[in-house]
């Protein structure tokens, strides 16, 4: 009797060994096609009770005992929050060298995470930065998309609201690209156009999604650089503007006025500087170019611009073409010009030599 409970005894154990074998090898087969993380699930490191937990929480990103550990293959899409800019550094340490920037609603892919720190990519830029700036939020990954409507149709009605009985607003061309203000009405999409917001078919719309990204320590240079190029001409636009407004609404009267600031400067032949010496052809040139119109720097090929006066006709402002020289009628019978090098930049008789033509340019 006592040998057979043996017998039976030690095949109940055996049965259990050879059972939690099997489960062990099944779930660690189960591992290794779900999860490549770093920490390794053993026979020799884990206990059977255990295990089901173990295998959770390495999924999860973190170890057995609760502690995170780096996933490589994370690379998930997320979008940086933040009030002002986020430096991205060489390795996961703010004492390593800056890489680049991140800026608010900026998209990247998030490679790995590890104790706090996220690898991320941008675009052209690779780098660690502080996990906290990081949303992987489904609504913010679609807000912070510009999103846009590019027309595929030869004409496309835009309709005041989301019905084929709404009133038509404008039509709209083919390759027409518009920005997309809602799309939760099935089937349409509403846009923002110069004519205004309106509806339009998502038939015959291709809508795309467009995201910024970070960029490198070389793209924030060309950038700024750019930017201040940008800067520079709308201001010298700007100015030109300007004063092509004030000789419009002040005619010959401002050019006058403008050209009268140099009286004592003096003559150079060839010369275009209003300062530092200027001839008769230079000096008109160069006062009519202050309200936008460009003259040749040549008295005679100036007598073709601008609209013909007659002599009897002309008023201050206007310029006045003689052989050889040309100037600035200044009223009461006076030329103004750069006249020649012993009197420089003077007033005259408008009659001193016959007058070819006069011309209005303003």
């Amino acid at each position: 009797m006592f040998k057979k409970t043996t017998r039976v005894a030690t095949c109940i154990i055996a049965a259990s060994v050879t059972l939690g074998c099997l489960n062990m090898t099944s779930v660690n087969a189960a591992t290794t096609s779900k999860t490549t993380s770093t920490t390794n699930v053993t026979q020799e490191n884990l206990p059977i009770a255990g295990f089901s937990l173990a295998v959770s929480s390495t999924l999860d990103g973190k170890d057995n005992k609760g502690n995170e550990t780096p996933r490589e293959s994370v690379k998930k899409s997320a979008v940086v929050q933040t009030s002002d800019k986020v430096i991205v550094y060489t390795t996961n340490n703010e004492k390593s060298q800056e890489v680049g920037k991140l800026y608010n609603n900026n998209l990247v892919e998030v490679i790995s995470n590890k104790k706090g720190w996220a690898k991320i990519s941008s675009r052209n830029l690779t780098g660690y930065v502080k996990n906290d700036c990081l949303k992987k939020d489904k609504s913010l990954l679609e807000s912070a998309a510009k999103r846009t409507a590019k027309v595929k149709t030869e004409t496309l009605k835009l309709r005041e609201n989301s019905s084929t009985d709404s009133r038509i607003v404008s039509l709209l061309g083919i390759d027409e690209v518009y920005s997309v203000t809602d799309e939760s009405v099935t089937g349409w999409v509403k846009i923002n156009t110069p004519a205004g917001e309106g509806f339009v078919s998502n038939e015959f719309v291709d809508v795309t999604r467009e995201y910024t990204y970070g960029e490198t320590l070389q793209e924030e240079k060309d950038r700024l650089q750019r930017e201040a190029e940008e800067a520079a001409a709308r201001k010298k636009a700007e100015e030109e503007a300007a004063a092509a407004e004030y000789a419009r609404t002040h005619g010959n009267q401002a050019a006058l006025s403008f050209a009268q600031q140099y009286v004592g400067n003096r003559y150079v032949w060839g010369g275009t500087s209003l300062t530092n010496g200027i001839d008769c052809s230079g000096y008109v040139m160069q006062v009519f170019a202050k309200y936008g119109v460009s003259l040749p720097h040549s008295s005679a090929a100036i007598r073709g611009y601008g609209k013909a006066v007659k002599t009897s006709e002309m008023q201050p402002g206007d310029v006045v073409c003689y052989q050889g020289h040309v100037g600035i009628y200044a009223g009461n019978g006076r030329l103004l010009s750069a006249l020649n090098s012993r009197k420089g930049i003077t007033y005259c008789s408008v009659n001193y030599k016959p007058i070819i033509t006069v011309r209005r340019m303003l």
